[in-house]
């Protein structure tokens, strides 16, 4: 009985769920997740995890199923400078830049602080924003319309 209660609390788990890089595919476009430097989850109230490829295909799955955001526990992006490490969307920063080629070409990538996302700006160029700031700009947008 005890094994079967901890079974059930394991799985009604609230928090971020390991992305099995080269076998987990992207909830959006079916693709195997393999670079650990741009995928990205979202964890509903549930505690099930939707995941994805890269920031493009979380953003163009929420403009696809807009209740997801009602429903949404954690929006999470990789920090690019510790490949694997999910953060909160919510309090890390998005680079666009057409140096640093995100998985399904929208050149999205995420970092942990402001700081870091500008020190990367200042290598490779481009436009930085917070998570608001790039629903905003990129929300239902295709790939070839974003800024």
């Amino acid at each position: 009985m005890l094994l079967i209660t901890a079974l059930v609390m394991a799985s009604c788990s609230r928090g971020p769920v390991p992305i099995e890089y080269g076998s987990d595919e992207c909830h959006h476009c079916s693709m195997v997740i393999m670079d650990d430097q741009y995928a990205a989850e979202i964890v509903l109230k549930t505690g099930k995890a939707y995941k994805f490829d890269a920031i493009e295909c979380m953003v163009r799955y929420m403009d696809k199923d807009p209740l997801v955001k009602d429903d949404a526990l954690l929006f999470l992006i990789t920090d690019h400078d510790h490949p694997g490490e999910l953060i909160n969307a919510g309090t890390g920063y998005v680079l666009h830049s057409k140096d640093l080629p995100s998985p399904m070409g929208m050149f999205l990538t995420g970092f942990s602080s402001e700081q870091a996302a500008k020190e990367a700006q200042n290598v490779h160029g481009g436009n930085m924003y917070s998570w608001d700031e790039l629903l905003a700009s990129f929300g239902g947008l295709s790939m070839e319309d974003a800024p």
